[in-house]
């Protein structure tokens, strides 16, 4: 997997635990992406919110020039990642995430 989490290789047993993957062009597998945009996601993982949480609070902490067109892409197709709080292009952040209490969302889990 790379920094920005663009999946770089992959086996038949990888892409069934995450259904639909496949089905998409090699160039756009990314687990982040597949947690906003895959309707799948969130029957398949246990607890999305936390793994959206957990997917954003990892973009925070790697280099904006490999990131930034993920981002972009995910703040104008996914509300709920838009609702996670403002990621930067600017300017890499160490790894932490808000507290819980600050958290906003108003999708379901």
């Amino acid at each position: 997997m790379s920094p920005g989490s663009d999946i770089l290789a992959e086996n038949p047993e990888g892409l069934a635990l995450l259904p639909g993957l496949a089905g998409w062009p090699r160039a756009r597998r990314n687990i982040v992406r597949y947690v906003f945009l895959h309707p799948a996601a969130r029957d398949v993982l246990v607890s999305w919110r936390r793994m959206a949480e957990d997917c954003v609070a990892h973009l925070r902490t790697v280099a904006p020039g490999e990131t930034a067109a993920i981002v972009a892409e995910l703040r104008a197709a996914s509300p709920d990642f838009a609702r996670c709080g403002a990621i930067t292009t600017s300017a890499p952040r160490a790894a932490r995430s808000a507290p819980s209490s600050t958290r906003v969302w108003a999708g379901s889990s």
